[in-house]
This record gives structure tokens, sequence and C-alpha cells, in this order.
């Protein structure tokens, strides 16, 4: 009889490491290999295993980290999340585009864009007409995400597990009081809840009627945004008159709902054509971007483009390597 009771004591206790083990995996995303050594080193209990496993990963981030500083981040990803009135527009490095693909570092940089969403807000959570405000990396790493841990400690721990250097580049910050909107698009789109990808754009712009077709036009010159790359929205009075419109093919751009492949489209103006309002419009290039906004009633106030790798060099690796090892 006790033999029996022992027994069965024994296989109750197996199942319940195992089913820790499983919670474990799910919630960290960490090996089975590490998950079941958590487990082994704090007697089975969840919330001590997950410390464990964060403080491990964090001090093998750092060590990693430390060795990677000489590595190049040429890859990554621009992420954007952002509501009607604000929008955080960020770039998170890697070095290869096999970890950009990776759902872990894909996390990372919608986490990076939320914790930047939510300091703008609570920063400034009375807009002034437009707010602009760009942020390095070493300012972004110091911020807190929701689970208290700061955008480095996450950056460290995630090198810990795709084995590559990350880097947090830069973040814009922007706000527009009402009654102004915000929209942003990211290309290629992903399934994320904020929009990632390798290029991105914020757009700030006023109408004379807020609806779901200004909404889907503002969506379409943000798309017009990543694809013909303007410098400015208007032509300053010393500009040149415009040059007659000349078709040209443009980037194939994934607008979202469509299928992957993405739609070869034309765009205008000559390579020299940096000034939004002359640009023909990406969609419908008979027309030009101020033929478009006139016929809606909508105008452009501001935007900010990324594009991920942008400007990246020898030398400007060197200086956003601190990025990956911000204090917390």
């Amino acid at each position: 009889f006790a033999r029996f009771i022992h027994l069965s004591t024994t296989r109750v206790m197996m199942g319940a490491s195992k089913s820790n083990l499983a919670k474990l995996r799910k919630k960290t995303g960490y090996p089975f290999g590490n998950c079941k050594k958590a487990l082994e080193n704090n007697n089975n209990d969840l919330e001590k295993a997950e410390k464990w496993l964060e403080d491990q990963a964090k001090a093998l981030g750092w060590s990693k980290a430390m060795k990677m500083e000489s590595r190049n981040t040429p890859q990554g990803l621009v992420g954007v999340a952002w509501d009607k009135h604000y929008a955080a527009m960020v770039e998170v490095n890697c070095e290869t585009d096999f970890v950009s693909k990776n759902e872990k570092f894909q996390k990372l940089v919608d986490i990076v864009a939320k914790t930047c969403l939510h300091h703008s807000k609570a920063d400034n959570p009375s807009p002034k007409s437009i707010s602009k405000v760009v942020l390095e990396g070493e300012e972004m790493g110091k911020l807190i995400a929701a689970d208290q841990q700061s955008l480095s400690d996450h950056v460290v721990r995630n090198i810990a597990m795709v084995g590559e250097r990350l880097v947090l580049r830069r973040a814009a910050l922007v706000s527009a009081q009402s009654p102004l909107q915000l929209s942003a698009l990211t290309h290629p789109v992903t399934g994320n809840a904020s929009q990632l990808g390798k290029y991105g754009t914020v757009l700030v712009y006023s109408a004379a009627a807020y609806d779901e077709g200004t909404a889907a036009l503002a969506k379409q010159l943000c798309q017009h945004v990543i694809g013909m790359n303007p410098t400015k929205i208007e032509a300053s009075p010393d500009d040149a008159a415009p040059a007659p419109i000349q078709p040209v093919v443009k980037e194939r751009v994934v607008t979202e709902g469509e299928e992957d492949e993405g739609v070869t489209v034309e765009g205008g103006g000559g390579e020299e054509e940096t000034v939004m309002m002359r640009q023909a419009f990406l969609l419908d290039a008979e027309r030009t971007v101020a033929d478009v906004v006139a016929e809606a009633n909508i105008k452009v106030e501001d935007f900010v483009r990324f594009e991920c790798g942008e400007g990246l060099s020898p030398e400007s690796e060197e200086v956003t390597a601190k990025a990956a090892q911000a204090g917390g």
C-alpha cells in the first residue's frame, strides 16, 4: 500500500513538471532544455523559473552584445504603432534578413514601437498643432516597456535568443492636435498589431470631412510617400516650374488587404522631382498628388518616412553600437 502511494505521488509530480514545462516554454519562448533546467533549479515553481530564465538570458545577452560590437547590422525592420493623434515609428536593426523574419525579433520591434507610442502620449498628453520628436538608440533603450523592463533589457534578451547583434537605431514620435489626424503605413505589411516592414511613413493631414473615404485616401498618400520618396510637400518660391509628368515604373508596393505579390504602378517626374504635390500620384499616374488632394478636399500637413538601413555606414555603425548596450 505504501509502495502504491509512493509511485502515485511520483507520477503526479512528474505530470505537474511536464505541464509546467509546456507552460514555461509557451510563455517565454526559450528552448525546452533551458526551461527544464529552470524548473529543476527552482523546485518546479513557474514564477521563480521564469525569473531565473530572464536573469540568465540577460547575463548571456550582455555578454554576447559586448562580443558583437564590431558587427554590422544592415538589416532589420521599421515598426509603426499609432492612433488618430499619436504615432511612433521606430527602426530596429539586425545582422541578417533571416533574423528580421524571426517571430521573436518581430515581437521585439512591436514592443519597441508600442513603448515609444506610450512614452509619446505620456510625455505630450495635449499636443499643440504638430509635434515631431526624434529619439536616438540610447534614449530608446532607457524607456520602460509594459512589463517594467527597459527596452535595452528586451534587446539583450533577444540577442541571447537569436544569436545576432541587435540595435535600437531611431524613433520618430509624431503627434497632432485635433482636428488634424494621422495615418501610417509600412511596406510590406505584416500581420502584427504594430505594422512592420522595410519602409514606413507617418502622415499628418487635415480634411473638410473625416470619414472612411478620407482615411482611405490618407493611407494611399502614405503608400505614395513610401514608393515615391518625396522630400518636401510644397515647392518653395525659388523652385523651378515643374516639368511635364513623365511616367516611370516605380517599386511594387503592397497595401493592406492585397496579396503579397504586390502591384506594379507608375510614378511620375524625373529623379530630380522630390516635391510631393508635383509628383504623379502613385496609384494614378495621369494626375498629380496636388490634383488628387484638391479633389478630395484634403491637405497633407507633414510626413516622416523611414527606410530600414538608410544612411548606415561603418562610421555610423560605431555610433549606433551604443544603443544595444544602453542601461535601463
